[in-house]
């Protein structure tokens, strides 16, 4: 797996955002292929600064179309798609009038430490275009954002939610609607759910109406004190939730608020990471029947859960990826196109789930359902799939030279392909039998969607691979090809 050599050390990766853009090259299935279309805006940060990357995913071969820097240091950052206008059939629509509405077009926000909020224009052919750029009250510092095409929230070093809205040429009032106290401890999370924003703050999250900006109810996470929710990511009815210290995710049910489930990532990570490393999570996805954990050691934990809408729980054994950074993995995004709603029609039910299946028939995932768990010889012979069709297919060091960032490919494209470097099953028993072929999965045809996570450096894990230089510490991008299996 290739590193880059150019190195920029001051700036470290810190989040990101995905602009998805429209497929229109199949009609409605996805092909054999990665479905990527769109931007991934990557912000980074030195000690007082900081410098947006843009990456394009239009190709095989992502690669990198626009580095800046701006004014203060990035903390966080959203997309907002572009607004739908309901027009006449026969109404003609003039593409230079429908550019200068900023509501038309697809927007990122970056929220900063000096307590700014800047919107970018982010479509193809538009570079380092800033549409506006204005302060919260009192400068308060913007730990996180969640975006509508409506409605934009800011959660506060302060312990307040700025809420905007749209002004009449469809840019963002630049005085907030409503500021909502929640308290003096910083709101380090937002989740937009239909009509309610979950606000985190210390450790507890506030659901508030987004029409009355009332808090209609309150979750208290945890009971212990000093602990303190760091992200949160929703799946069905249930809300997975992560604190700033400790390795223990919970997960609750979003209209109940009843708690479901503890789980804890310690000793998958520590299966390949020996010691008595401090672990926490850095970063969290759901996608397509897997809860991807980041950690502060810099691997990425996988662990299966039911991909219909209902309860979330986990339920098998942790996956974890032998491609991991040197640092805190700083984000995880999924990267898909995104499909009109006229081709979307018979697409309204679940996407296709991660069936487990490989060329080699050689280790399979747990099988998952909404309410059984997988079955122990399922559990047995758990890794990550996505290493067994190739971890990293593509892996996009950003390492910035002179100021610019340029992308190092490790392959030529993100097509599917076996992996060139010998797996192993982190979790698999010994002693276990093994699977007979009567067992096996049939064969399905795979396609396949993309998950992007940032941190600093590269290394291999394993028990056996050897330590790298602690002095590789360029800003690197994995993207990981997750199979979605149909027969």
């Amino acid at each position: 797996m290739p590193v880059t050599v150019a190195r920029q050390p001051e700036f470290k990766i810190e989040c990101a955002a995905y602009n998805p853009e429209p497929d229109l090259n199949h009609e409605g299935q996805p092909g054999p292929s990665p479905a990527a279309r769109g931007f991934l805006w990557i912000g980074s940060c030195s000690d007082q600064m900081g410098q947006i990357a843009i990456v394009s995913f239009h190709n095989s071969t992502p690669k990198v179309i626009e580095c800046f820097n701006v004014e203060s240091r990035i903390l966080c950052m959203g997309y907002i798609p572009a607004e739908e206008q309901q027009r006449e059939p026969s109404t003609i629509v003039d593409p230079e009038a429908q550019a200068t509405r900023a509501s038309e077009v697809p927007t990122i926000c970056v929220g900063t430490e000096e307590g700014s909020i800047s919107i970018y224009k982010s479509n193809q052919g538009s570079k380092k275009v800033r549409l506006q750029h204005f302060f919260t009250p009192e400068k308060s510092t913007v730990l996180s954002l969640a975006c509508s095409p409506q409605g934009l929230y800011a959660g506060l070093v302060n312990g307040s939610v700025a809420s905007y809205t749209k002004a009449a040429d469809g840019s963002w009032n630049s005085e907030p609607q409503k500021v909502i106290k929640l308290g003096v401890l910083p709101v380090r999370s937002l989740l937009l759910m239909e009509d309610t924003l979950w606000a985190a703050s210390g450790g507890q999250v506030f659901l508030i109406s987004t029409e009355t900006h009332a808090v209609e109810s309150q979750l208290e996470a945890h009971q212990e004190e000093g602990m303190v929710i760091s992200h949160m990511a929703v799946a069905g009815v249930g809300i997975w939730i992560a604190f700033t210290s400790g390795s223990t995710l919970r997960l609750f049910h979003t209209e109940t608020l009843n708690h479901l489930q503890d789980v804890n990532i310690t000793a998958p990570v520590h299966s390949v990471l020996p010691g008595h490393q401090r672990l926490s999570v850095t970063s969290l996805l759901v996608c397509h029947g897997l809860l991807m954990v980041g950690t502060s050691l810099g691997v990425v934990v996988a662990l299966p859960v039911p991909r219909l809408q209902g309860i979330p729980k986990v339920t098998g054994r942790g996956m974890v990826s032998y491609h991991a950074h040197n640092g805190p993995v700083k984000f995880i995004v999924t990267a898909t196109a995104l499909h009109r709603k006229d081709q979307d029609k018979a697409r309204d039910s679940p996407p296709p789930g991660l069936e487990p299946q490989d060329e080699d028939q050689r280790d399979v995932l747990p099988t998952e359902g909404t309410g059984a768990s997988p079955s122990q010889g399922d559990l047995d012979t758990a890794i990550w799939l996505a290493d067994s069709l190739g971890p990293v297919n593509h892996k996009s060091d950003l390492s910035s030279s002179s100021g610019s960032l340029s992308l190092s490919q490790g392959s030529s494209s993100l097509e599917h392909r076996s992996e060139d470097s010998s797996t192993c099953d982190l979790l698999k028993d010994p002693t276990a039998p093994p699977r007979s072929r009567a067992c096996r999965p049939r064969k399905a045809k795979a396609s396949s969607v993309l998950v992007v996570c940032g941190g600093q450096g590269h290394r291999r894990v394993c028990r056996k691979a050897r330590q790298q230089p602690p002095e590789e510490v360029v800003s690197s991008v994995m993207v990981w090809q997750i199979p979605l299996l149909s027969a």
